[in-house]
């Protein structure tokens, strides 16, 4: 009971940090790509995920859980920033004055292992020239680049060190 109340308290007086807590401990199957499509849109993948009924994997049955609570979230006024390269944390949620930031690895496809390794080679004093050079400085594959800049985080970061002059 002092648990719950405790539980309870946190999330009613300090609800970013109860949120950031809860996604970063509990919600390891956390997907970045539903949450930014905005709150419509994960109402209609929880409603879709519960017309699945007993057909539900395993996975889609832990991604009802966090849906409902990202959704009770962002009804609460808070919001999921977009990933940011040199600010969000490999694997925790960081709490931001308009909600959260999203972890690195809470983008799908994205491993912890890449997610630290990109953490652990970026530099706002050196920042990435291309994709290119985040590939060889970081030493993550094709596929986390392509994930990555399908997902919008490496806009304006060209694909290769190369100058093109027309």
């Amino acid at each position: 009971v002092l648990m719950a109340y405790r539980i309870a308290y946190c999330k009613v007086h300090y609800p970013k940090h109860f949120y950031a807590a809860y996604f970063t401990v509990r919600a390891k199957d956390f997907d970045y790509v539903p949450v930014s499509k905005g709150l419509t849109y994960v109402k209609n993948t929880i409603r879709n995920l519960y017309n699945l009924g007993t057909k539900a994997s395993a996975t889609e049955k832990s991604q009802i859980t966090y849906l409902e609570l990202a959704n009770e979230m962002m009804e609460r006024g808070l919001e999921f920033e977009k990933i940011d390269l040199y600010r969000s944390h490999p694997i925790k949620f960081l709490v931001t004055e308009k909600g959260l930031l999203p972890p690195l690895a809470s983008l799908g496809g994205l491993g912890e292992v890449a997610a630290k390794n990109i953490a652990d080679n970026r530099d706002i004093n050196n920042p990435f020239i291309s994709q290119e050079d985040m590939r060889l400085r970081c030493g993550v594959g094709r596929s986390a680049i392509e994930l990555l800049a399908n997902n919008g985080i490496l806009d304006g970061l060209p694909e290769s060190n190369q100058i093109s002059l027309f």
